[in-house]
């Protein structure tokens, strides 16, 4: 597309208006994000589902079978953000090469009982 030069300073506003939009979205997005950025936060349902990239309907499971950390005020739930993260790092799953260093220790320490 070719524009001439009367039509530019038309083309010049509309793309500071989008560049304006495009802006406004930028902070939306970052002062939505910047409530959840500290630690020791307290989140939401929806808040706590976005941090773990889960639906909110398997945080609600999850808290009805008291497996995840959370607090309940009246009928509201709220979740400690470093506790999340410290609740997802203990159900780390071990890789083979632990698994495999493990069994050989614990053959190890039955073979020196054995011998004793």
């Amino acid at each position: 597309m070719e524009l001439t030069f009367e039509q530019l300073p038309k083309a010049v506003g509309q793309i500071l208006e989008k560049i304006e939009r495009i802006e406004n979205l930028l902070n939306l997005k970052e002062s939505q994000t910047k409530d959840i950025d500290e630690p020791g936060m307290l989140l939401n349902v929806q808040q706590a589902a976005k941090f773990l990239n889960a639906r909110t309907s398997s945080i609600y499971k999850l808290t009805c079978r008291k497996e995840i950390p959370h607090l309940k005020q009246g009928k509201r739930l709220y979740f400690v953000k470093s506790e999340l993260f410290e609740w997802v790092k203990s159900n780390r799953v071990k890789t083979s090469s632990e698994i495999k260093q493990e069994a050989m220790n614990f053959l190890i320490k039955s073979a020196r009982r054995k011998m004793k």
